[in-house]
């Protein structure tokens, strides 16, 4: 028994050496990677959206204080959504109107004392920094229901052009 155990010690110390010499050199490979939170789509018709407020807006409707125009609806989409997505934030950014922050936006265009406001079609004030939440539909979809119009803080709107340019920025949960 004695002479076995010498024996395979011997073996093993003879072709252990030789097992490291055949593998050659060694190289240790790094796999990394990442996965992304899936996120729903914004739909094509609500990637730049016209909102036009009219183009024969008399300056005599908006010449009392607090006058504004009648409302214009408007939608932004969201398709796509993986099933772990159940709502869709839209947070709504853009130069403030400087008499009335939190529900209005600047108007960049020449008529004067003029703004332009944005809602949600619940009511809800969307003005610069403000944000809407909808709940992911069954068909994995969501559709915003917005309204914008033209007010008159303090009335005696002039003649001239409207204009604003609002950035809707979409976040998923």
């Amino acid at each position: 028994m004695r002479k076995l155990n010498a024996f395979l010690f011997v073996l093993i110390s003879v072709l252990v050496p030789l097992f490291c010499w055949a593998a050659g050199d060694m190289s240790i490979i790094n796999i990394t990677g990442k996965i992304t939170s899936s996120s729903c789509k914004v739909d094509g018709d609500s990637l730049n959206v016209p909102v036009k407020l009219g183009s024969n807006i008399q300056s005599n409707d908006l010449s009392k204080a607090e006058s504004s125009t009648p409302w214009v609806d408007f939608h932004l989409k969201v398709i796509s959504c993986p099933e772990s997505v159940t709502q869709a934030t839209v947070t709504f950014t853009g130069k403030a109107d400087t008499a009335n922050p939190e529900s209005m936006y600047s108007n960049d265009g020449t008529a004067e004392n003029v703004a332009i406001e944005l809602q949600g079609s619940g009511g809800e004030d969307l003005g610069n920094g403000k944000s809407l939440v909808g709940k992911i539909d069954v068909d994995h979809t969501h559709t915003f229901d917005l309204q914008a119009r033209v007010y008159s803080a303090k009335g005696n709107a002039t003649g001239g052009n409207i204009s604003s340019a609002v950035t809707a920025t979409f976040t998923y949960q």
